[in-house]
């Protein structure tokens, strides 16, 4: 009988997968029990997730974890702490929790959803492990895999140092950054959702919360959790009040891709201005043609603005695509002379008084 399950209560909660004797992944489908998970005073038994010989690595590998004599190779994952790193609500599968862990020497952040007896919590998990492991981009979080519990499904994914940039936003004291800055942080940015599309995925959640600033201002986004395939169109209202495109709020079916760029167009206008371009008051569904605001007290070229409105068209048709939008003379050219200039003169004024 193989040794899958393997414990300690003196060095945190562990996971290992270890075997003696040799194996086929061949011979193991979906559900087959293969380890265990010690947690607190509790054994919670672990299960194959993904069966194919690419995939089959329980989350915790992008590599096969059977060596070249068949044996299993030993894998483990150690909660860093037995506090959460933060908790999420969904409107799919209820509530869930994320801890920061140690895959080996790595660290990682292990989301866990709670299983429900509809399997909903199943479905959600196994499309975000699915949607994660097609993204490949140093903009976009890194799925490293998945695996079951008795009581959840649990997600392995790169740890992203920083903070998000709702909170980044927040601490700054004017509340927006220079635009030469916005333009070299937006574009990493959108490159990684460009990459998303092309995969055939729509993020459908992208806001501050879900973008991580780390060092020298790069951007990633994460927590796929309510991604949906770009093909055809989506019947469930996704992503939050102030991000939401118009046709979202109006709870009828819509293209996902589309309601992506709304949205990533809200998080350029917060970039640049420091502020909402709509009245939070005013709701998105009852809105004829979107008016934008932009302070007065702030420069922003044309050229920023103009990107900002074509990704906020009302009609989500005229909106650009991603490539579109990396085609943008804004994020080709540099700043024009003449705006340069303006800008300076305005700093200048500013420290003379």
């Amino acid at each position: 009988m193989p040794n899958f399950c393997r414990h300690s209560r003196d060095d945190g909660p562990r996971l290992y997968f270890s075997s003696p004797e040799p194996a086929s992944s061949q011979s193991f489908k979906s559900g087959t029990p293969l380890g265990s998970l010690y947690h607190g005073n509790r054994v919670k038994t672990a299960h194959l997730i993904s069966p194919t010989a690419r995939e089959f690595t329980l989350g915790l590998s992008n590599s096969g974890i059977l060596n070249a004599k068949g044996f299993w190779k030993r894998r483990e994952i150690r909660l860093i702490c037995q506090s959460e790193v933060s908790r999420f609500r969904s409107q799919f599968c209820g509530y869930g929790t994320v801890f920061r862990a140690l895959m080996g020497e790595t660290q990682v952040i292990l989301k866990t959803m709670m299983k429900t007896p509809s399997r909903i919590t199943e479905e959600v998990a196994r499309k975000e492990y699915d949607f994660g492991m097609k993204l490949k981009h140093p903009n976009l979080v890194r799925m490293r895999g998945s695996f079951d519990t008795a009581t959840d499904h649990c997600l392995v994914m790169d740890l992203v140092e920083g903070c998000n940039l709702y909170d980044y936003l927040q601490k700054n004291s004017c509340g927006h950054m220079a635009e030469t800055r916005v333009k070299k942080m937006f574009k990493g940015l959108a490159r990684g959702l460009e990459h998303s599309h092309r995969q055939g995925i729509a993020h459908l959640d992208i806001k501050p919360e879900n973008i991580m600033v780390g060092k020298d201002d790069h951007l990633t986004l994460i927590d796929f959790g309510l991604a949906a395939e770009t093909l055809g169109l989506c019947h469930q209202f996704s992503g939050s009040a102030d991000y939401a495109s118009p046709e979202v709020w109006r709870n009828m079916p819509f293209e996902p891709s589309c309601a992506d760029v709304w949205s990533l167009g809200i998080v350029l206008h917060v970039l640049l201005s420091g502020c909402l371009p709509f009245d939070p008051d005013d709701v998105p569904s009852m809105r004829v043609q979107p008016d934008l605001y932009w302070p007065e007290d702030i420069d922003i070229s044309d050229d920023a603005k103009e990107l900002v409105g074509w990704m906020l068209e009302l009609k989500p048709a005229a909106r650009p695509t991603m490539r579109q939008v990396l085609n943008h003379r804004w994020l080709k050219r540099s700043l024009s002379a003449a705006f340069m200039r303006r800008l300076s003169g305005r700093i200048e004024s500013t420290n003379k008084m």
